[in-house]
């Protein structure tokens, strides 16, 4: 779930533990991580196969001589793994060493990379993939297990589109059995399997993918589930292929992964086409966006100063001008935090209202997600992380970056705060629609969900923010009313746009 952090190690049983391990504060993505003290990896620079030296490495295979001979050597294992190591020390598995094709051109597939997509197919029982040796070299084939070999052509077709243009399906035959040949640990049998399909008739693969062009209609196909064929160059990701503000966020996410390359979210608009998409790739800077935030002014000490200055100077200037009725305090006896919890953004301050109306228990932990732009070095961003403890929430370019920092906030135990229209609401009181990413949230980090509604009255008091600091003063006195709703919860299997509608009518009832 995003906001979750996993952290990926590598070890194996011969190795009684880890031999590397990635950390919360020392990680890449894609990687196994830095090697424990006390373990010596090397990379054989021939075979780029990993061997391990360590106290924690067995001596040998039980009562097995040959098979302790072939994979330990002075104190040496050799895993069977293919690796390398970047300059900083951390370690990326490639596959296995037995395992791997090697295609005419150097590159290198790893057959049980493709294998976890033609399992994860609905119509494939199981599947194996082999290098079969052809005039050109080794090509892929895949041997396919399915009640529908009739349609083997169309599996073979959609998982092409999910991979890259280096690791396509060239081949494939229908496997005659209910099961592959197997070894004494019940593993694929893989020698058994290619000598049995060097001997069949095989199939060419439909056509495949080869171009890195042809890659990006692959992940644009992934997110929109369009079949590549029909997207062209002029489609547009809006009106043509219905991409959605969640979809461009997953989009540009795994262009950032396969292409490296950083577009801003901005660019991204309602016409933009396929042609344009990709020229943005060939333009963008490979450089990993991120939100300006120090972690510091979300721990104490700074949480005791800031609950300070609320009780002592926020919430008494403020009830001067906006004295308030709550209501609903009892919906959150007895809540499980950390939550969501969202308002009307109806006015300039607003958010002190919904602060004043939380307990002290809830405020102390509680975070709130504030337009980017506020985060210039001006006097509204030291109102906003002194006194409210905000964080930046970027809703023209770093979606992405947003939702995964206000996920990370989640998961520490920080509820959150969030205005889910993304401006203010309209005078009629009638709510606009709430941004997707609102749900996603929802769904995702499995919290509740709480509507919080301020009466219409405020926007007489503090309207929308003007341009200079005086426009903000208040322009009367009035009373008026903050209302809490009680929890929603949403099951992990809810549509993103039925959880966003739900909370959207539960704080348009209150």
């Amino acid at each position: 779930a995003l906001g979750v952090q996993v952290v990926e190690g590598y070890g194996a049983t011969e190795t009684t533990a880890a031999l590397t391990i990635n950390t919360p504060s020392s990680k890449r993505l894609g990687s196994v991580g830095r090697v424990l003290p006390g373990m010596e990896v090397k990379i054989n620079p021939e075979t780029h196969e990993i061997s391990a030296k360590g106290p924690n490495i067995s001596p040998g295979y039980f009562e097995d001589p040959e098979k302790t001979k072939r994979a330990f050597s002075n104190g040496w294992y050799r895993t069977g793994d293919i690796g390398e190591f970047d300059k900083d020390g951390f370690l990326y598995i490639t596959g296995r060493e037995a395992f791997r094709i090697v295609l005419p051109n150097g590159q290198k597939v790893y057959p049980e990379d493709l294998e976890k997509k033609l399992n994860s197919h609905p119509l494939v029982k199981e599947a194996c993939v082999v290098g079969i040796k052809r005039e050109e070299g080794e090509v892929v084939h895949a041997s396919v297990i399915t009640k529908s070999p009739q349609k083997l052509d169309e599996i073979i077709r959609e998982i092409n589109q999910q991979l890259s243009s280096h690791e396509q399906i060239l081949e494939s035959s229908v496997w005659k059995g209910d099961d592959f040949p197997r070894t004494p640990i019940l593993k694929i049998d893989r020698k058994k399997v290619l000598e049995a399909i060097s001997g069949i008739q095989t199939k060419a693969a439909a056509p495949a993918l080869r171009e890195s062009e042809d890659k990006l209609l692959s992940l644009v196909s992934q997110v929109t589930k369009v079949p590549s064929a029909k997207i062209k160059g002029t489609s547009t990701l809006a009106t043509d292929l219905k991409l959605d503000s969640l979809g461009r966020v997953e989009l540009l996410s795994l262009i950032e992964q396969d292409f490296a390359a950083a577009i801003p979210e901005s660019k991204i608009t309602s016409q933009t086409t396929v042609r344009e998409l990709r020229e943005y790739i060939r333009q963008a800077p490979p450089t990993e966006q991120e939100l300006p935030v120090n972690p510091g002014v979300y721990r104490r000490p700074m949480t005791w100063l800031r609950t300070l200055l609320q009780n002592l100077i926020a919430f008494p200037l403020h009830s001067l001008f906006a004295p308030a009725q709550i209501k609903g305090r009892e919906n959150l006896e007895n809540i499980r935090l950390p939550g969501i919890f969202y308002f009307n953004h109806i006015g300039n301050m607003d958010g002190v209202c919904v602060l004043r109306a939380l307990p002290r228990s809830i405020r102390e932990r509680l975070v709130i997600a504030t337009d980017v732009q506020h985060w210039g070095g001006n006097y509204r961003k030291f109102f906003v992380v002194v006194f409210g403890a905000g964080f930046p929430f970027d809703k023209r370019e770093k979606i992405k970056a947003s939702l995964e920092l206000t996920g990370e906030f989640l998961d520490k135990g920080y509820s959150v705060l969030i205005t889910p229209e993304g401006d203010y609401s309209p005078p009629s009181g009638k709510l606009m629609q709430f941004k997707p990413g609102t749900g996603f949230l929802a769904v995702e980090m499995q919290v509740p969900v709480v509507p919080i509604k301020i009466s219409s009255a405020y926007r007489e008091i503090f309207p929308p923010e003007g341009k200079s600091f005086w426009d903000n003063f208040p322009k009367k006195r009035k009373e008026i009313a903050v209302t809490i709703g009680k929890p929603l919860s949403f099951p992990k299997n809810t549509p993103f746009e039925e959880a966003t509608e739900k909370m959207r009518k539960a704080l348009q009832r209150l």
